[in-house]
């Protein structure tokens, strides 16, 4: 098997694997795309601005403390690289990562292209956003609910808009388009873009219990929900819903459009995409819906849910000893601890193509990669995208005899505070 495009790191990891459509081994094109940038650099201004205000102070430090202007020691603790811009400015850390499913014919030219633009597009809108003037910044140590909520609109705006000027810029002339679905983390807020049939989900994971929960997950941006029918079909297009024999078989729904090269009409299985011109004169478009996520009430949630359930289990425990009441105390202290006094709760993102969702679910990838991310016996996050990716294939072949695979991308990463 080709497994390509690969990342990895304790933290994080990409993988993607080139399926099979027919024809010769050396003509399969691989259309997806995965990524993780990490730390997610966005104040270049803001670093250069730095490094010339250091660079000025140092000499004059040097200056006063040398007489020469030579103290080589001292530049090196006063520069900041961008990683310490980001958490300076921000406060925290900053990530981002997802996938693009390309299809049709030359949607690999376009998952390439957005897999490369989306990024640099979106920090460039967020640093006007988050930076507005750096000096203002340093000596800002307060913010209003109201200028946080303000700010969080501005982003998912934000992201949007880098949905729209990518579809609008792609190199979708001649035919083709791409799924993106991404996860970002500023700080402690995570906001989840998605538009067509690939995925992203947030999990958290607790070290105590063990357990792994889904707490969010995008929907499949499919033609036969209501409000995308209704949009299509407002736009003069038509959707097509295969029977229901058919769609057990795993058929889609599709929106019909007409190719504007070979006049052949095609169907396109979603509703939403990067590309897909022909589509998006009959309500295709590329508007994904965004989620943003508290990292901090997610951690708190799931320290309620673990921590009433341990309470609950003790008390039953009690209840059915004879002990003393000092010791029954002392029990329930020790397992009601209050929240503050630390958390065993992990939270990460994992974005995947449909290659890989349509033979695993979600709750199985979860599991599979919190082990990886959490347990230090565990097999590498890689390890673990590579068991998923070669699960999946597996199943694809045994569905389709052989004849066909789609290609499959995955990218994960924990989404820590530090």
């Amino acid at each position: 098997e080709a497994f390509i495009n690969t990342e990895r790191s304790l933290d994080q990891a990409t993988l993607t694997l080139i399926g099979y459509k027919g024809g010769e081994l050396h003509e399969q094109i691989n259309q997806d795309r995965a990524f993780v940038i990490s730390p997610f650099y966005i104040f270049q201004h803001a670093a250069e601005q730095i490094q010339e205000q250091d660079q000025s102070q140092s000499v004059q430090v040097n200056d006063h403390e040398n007489g020469n202007g030579d103290g080589n020691e001292n530049n090196s603790e006063s520069k900041s690289d961008d990683h310490d811009v980001n958490d300076n400015v921000v406060g925290g850390p900053l990530r981002l990562l997802g996938v693009f499913d390309g299809h049709a014919k030359l949607g690999e030219r376009v998952s390439e292209y957005s897999v490369r633009q989306l990024p640099q597009l979106l920090s460039s809108k967020l640093e006007s956003i988050l930076s507005p003037s750096f000096e203002e910044t340093k000596t800002t140590t307060t913010t209003t609910a109201t200028k946080l909520s303000e700010q969080k609109q501005q982003i998912q705006n934000a992201i949007i808009e880098t949905f729209i000027e990518i579809d609008k810029t792609a190199p979708a002339h001649e035919s083709g388009g791409c799924t993106a679905s991404i996860v970002l983390q500023i700080k402690n807020q995570i906001y989840v873009a998605n538009a067509g049939d690939s995925r992203s989900f947030i999990a958290t994971y607790n070290r105590t219990t063990k357990q792994t929960d889904i707490v969010y997950v995008t929907r499949e941006d499919k033609p036969d929900i209501p409000e995308e029918r209704s949009r299509v079909e407002s736009a003069g297009g038509m959707v097509y819903i295969p029977p229901p024999d058919r769609v057990q078989l795993g058929a889609s729904s599709r929106v019909v459009y007409v190719d504007k090269n070979t006049g052949s009409r095609n169907g396109l299985a979603m509703s939403r995409s990067i590309g897909d011109w022909a589509a998006g004169v009959v309500g295709v478009i590329p508007d994904p819906m965004v989620k943003v996520l508290d990292i901090e009430e997610l951690v708190d949630n799931a320290n309620s849910s673990s921590s009433g359930m341990e309470c609950d289990a003790n008390y039953d425990l009690l209840n059915g000893e004879n002990i003393e009441d000092e010791k029954r105390e002392e029990i329930d202290h020790q397992n009601c601890r209050n929240k503050d006094e630390g958390s065993d709760v992990e939270v990460f993102a994992v974005s995947a193509t449909d290659g890989l969702l349509d033979f695993i679910n979600v709750e199985e990838i979860a599991k599979t990669i919190a082990m990886s991310l959490y347990i230090d016996d565990a097999p590498h996050p890689l390890s673990a995208c590579e068991s998923l990716i070669t699960t999946a294939a597996s199943q694809w072949y045994r569905a389709k005899n052989g004849r066909y695979r789609d290609d499959i991308a995955i990218a994960v990463s924990k989404l820590s505070l530090s």
